[in-house]
This record gives structure tokens, sequence and C-alpha cells, in this order.
């Protein structure tokens, strides 16, 4: 504190949530900006991509035939038929019937990337012609919000609802995005995390880099204005 160069510096010591959300939908804006149209950033987002998720992530199937209690030829024939299994599914997986799984990906690890978080969630509807029903929605982060852009409470932050130990139980989902050009009024939908029986119905991914932080941060925020 007595640095000429430091010695105004008081950044405070505030929350992970409080230090965050109040810029975060001007970072996911900058993000994204410099995402379209600065060269070095789309280039940085593009190797980062490529890299971790390259063609797809593939299934690589090894039950563990000692707990299942079968020989190494079962087990062999049940790996292969698992991974025959999985690329059916993978065909169908895209709630809009537009994406192959290894292009959601691709898009979802982008999306963490630019927006800081993204969310996926579990979908049901068994189209003529296909094998599994189980699809995967993907929503962006700007669509997780309070209803009617309400005010945080103490187990309602950023869009996301937690309990009062502090683990997510629902997330409050805008039937379209807040920038969308058309010109309706935007209704929410409270979504469970998890059905009764603990499976997940919405995965939140994103890098949670503090205890406490709901949300996440674009990877550029730190060079934005740099």
């Amino acid at each position: 504190t007595d640095r000429r160069a430091t010695r105004n510096w008081r950044p405070g010591g505030g929350s992970a949530d409080a230090d965050i959300l109040p810029g975060l939908d001007e970072m996911r804006g900058r993000s994204r900006d410099l995402m379209r149209n600065l060269p070095i950033a789309t280039g940085a987002l593009a190797t980062n991509k490529t890299h971790v998720i390259g063609d797809g992530l593939a299934l690589n199937a090894q039950c563990n035939r000692d707990v299942l209690g079968i020989d190494e030829d079962t087990a062999a024939a049940f790996n292969k038929r698992a991974e025959r299994e999985w690329a059916i599914f993978c065909k169908t997986a895209d709630f809009t019937l537009v994406q192959h799984f290894a292009d959601l990906q691709f898009m979802v690890f982008g999306g963490v990337l630019e927006s800081g978080d993204i969310f996926a969630l579990r979908r049901y509807r068994l189209d003529p012609g296909q094998v599994y029903g189980t699809k995967v929605q993907i929503v962006e982060a700007d669509r997780v919000s309070n209803p009617f852009r309400m005010g945080d409470t103490d187990t309602l932050v950023a869009g996301v609802e937690h309990n009062q130990p502090g683990v997510p139980v629902a997330v409050h989902i805008a039937d379209r995005h807040p920038g969308d050009l058309r010109a309706r009024a935007i209704n929410w939908r409270r979504v469970p995390m998890r059905y009764n029986d603990g499976r997940e119905i919405v995965l939140h991914v994103f890098e949670r880099l503090r205890p406490d932080q709901t949300r996440g941060i674009p990877y550029l925020a730190p060079v934005i204005e740099a």
C-alpha cells in the first residue's frame, strides 16, 4: 500500500459471484465479438477445440469383466456391441436433428470457451425410423437467467437455483434467446437438475475456479482489453 504503482489499487474481496456476475453479460458479448472478428481470437479458440475434441471423442468400451463375472471373449463381444449401439445413438443424439453427437461436442466446448458456460439437457423423443429416443438439447448461457430478470436471492443466482447447502437443484431457462430479433414476450421454465432417482437431466458445463462460483468466465476474458 505504500508503493506509488499500487497504493490506489484496491480491488476488494468479493465472492466469486460478486466479482464475476455484474460484468458477465458484457464479457460474453465482447468475447463473441472478438471470436467473430479478430483472427487471433478465432485461431486461439479453434486451436483449443481441435486439440481437445478433434473429430469427436470416441467411445472405447471396456467393461469390468471381473465385476460382471464373464470371460474375456464375452467381455470383448459386449464391448463391440456397446460401441456399435453408441454409434447408432450418436447419429440421432441432437434434439434438433441437425448435428451428429461429435458436432455437439465441438459446439459445447466452443460455447464454454466463448461464453464461459453452456447447458446440456437430457430430452426424450423417439422419431420415426430411430432406434433411440434419448436426445441432448444444448442451451446457450444467455438463456439461463432469473425469470423476468428478477434480482438474485439466497437460493436463485443467475438462473441457477440452489438448496440451502448450496447444491444446484434446478435451472430457469428462457424459451428463446434474450437477444433474438423476434419481438415477443419471453417465458421461463424451471428444469430440475436431476430426476428423483438421481439421474442427471441438466449438465452445466463450465470451469469452476472458486468455491461457490455459479457461472463460468469466457476464455478470452483476461485478454479482452489487450
